[in-house]
């Protein structure tokens, strides 16, 4: 948070901005331009910010930096900065990208390690030696931390003491009562959801649809569960709604407010909108809320989507626009996919030509 976000984050967008740098070369004129991008983009409940305008960036907080370096920088400097200037960025972007992900392998870490070695040796260069800071040099000392402790997300000086302290307190649980063996398994370890199947356990309905299924969907639900015309089933749509315990809901919804939670990667690679969630039920219960197992399905929208132009960087050996992808315009079709084929939400990102830009979430939580 101190040595990325509040430090070098903000330190860089200081020196695009200033005006005593106004005759630098990667001096952004007119951040106004860069505000009208932050201001179309609308965002999944997992950032818990809205993106805000650039003027207003000494009030940001470290998840509003956190959220310009891997999501919206990426795509909104690709024709406000130089390329030189663009790509020194995306190595940043690139190595704490990769040491922020749910997993990180060895290969990840080592490819981080070559990001941030390039980052920071460039910057005399590119910048002036003036601006290789204290939190500039402690970027080269991530990689080694993730292969100690995890995951960037994870882990912070703060959390670690408190974890560390935890274990002196162990032999007092002999004689405790169960609610604080409990609480102390629950604070020295780390539990994950897991996908059980499209039950209570896993899904939740938290919004009706006030609009009907119509005969078309309800012809395409009995045709992707392979039953018969004249079968008989119910059918109730949601408009907002749980999936593995986050907040899912249709695009139809999500076009009233900033926050978007409809747009997702499935797991075939699609990148789709949620048009509909369905809950079918094929049971002759007469009970009003009966209890059977229901299918969840999800009416989404499918964007084709085709890699950013390629940025390569031969020392480091990857693209370093490979997580960002461009979606084409009105090349959409509509499909059935059950409610376990999200994968994860996504966000779209406009750069200066109006071109619309998928990237996925990293490990927020």
């Amino acid at each position: 948070m101190h040595s990325v976000l509040l430090g070098v984050v903000r330190q860089f967008l200081t020196i695009w901005t200033d005006s005593s740098n106004s005759r630098k070369p990667y001096y952004i004129k007119d951040t106004s331009l860069v505000d009208q991008l932050l201001k179309l983009i609308r965002v999944p409940d997992e950032i818990n910010r809205l993106p805000r305008s650039l003027e207003d960036r000494k009030f940001w907080k470290a998840t509003e930096f956190r959220s310009f370096l891997l999501i919206y920088s990426p795509v909104i400097l690709m024709e406000v900065l130089p390329k030189k200037f663009y790509t020194h960025w995306l190595l940043l972007c690139n190595a704490i990208r990769l040491l922020f992900q749910d997993t990180v392998t060895a290969v990840m870490v080592t490819t981080s390690r070559k990001c941030l070695y390039k980052f920071v040796t460039l910057i005399p260069e590119l910048y002036g030696c003036e601006h290789v800071s204290y939190n500039v040099h402690i970027l080269t000392h991530l990689p080694d931390a993730v292969l100690n402790w995890g995951p960037l997300w994870s882990h912070s000086f703060k959390y670690f003491s408190a974890w560390n302290k935890l274990h002196n307190y162990t032999a007092l649980l002999v004689h405790s009562h169960e609610s604080v063996v409990d609480m102390f398994c629950m604070l020295s370890a780390s539990s994950k959801s897991s996908w059980h199947g499209a039950d209570s356990r896993t899904f939740a309905g938290l919004r009706k649809s006030s609009t009907t299924i119509s005969e078309f969907q309800l012809a395409a639900v009995k045709d992707f569960l392979q039953l018969d015309c004249s079968s008989c089933i119910t059918c109730q749509s949601f408009d907002r709604f749980l999936i593995k315990h986050k907040v899912f809901s249709t695009d139809g919804y999500a076009s009233n407010f900033r926050r978007n939670n409809s747009f997702v990667l499935l797991r075939n690679g699609c990148f789709a909108f949620i048009k509909s969630c369905v809950a079918v039920s094929s049971c002759n219960c007469e009970v009003v809320e009966c209890a059977c197992s229901k299918q969840i399905l999800l009416f989404v929208m499918c964007c084709t989507s085709t890699r950013a132009e390629s940025l390569r960087d031969s020392y480091v050996g990857i693209d370093l626009k490979q997580f960002v992808r461009q979606l084409t315009p009105n090349d959409q079709a509509m499909i059935v996919v059950r409610a376990d084929d999200v994968v994860c939400k996504c966000v779209t990102v406009q750069d200066l030509n109006s071109r619309s830009y998928a990237l996925q979430l990293t490990q927020f939580l």
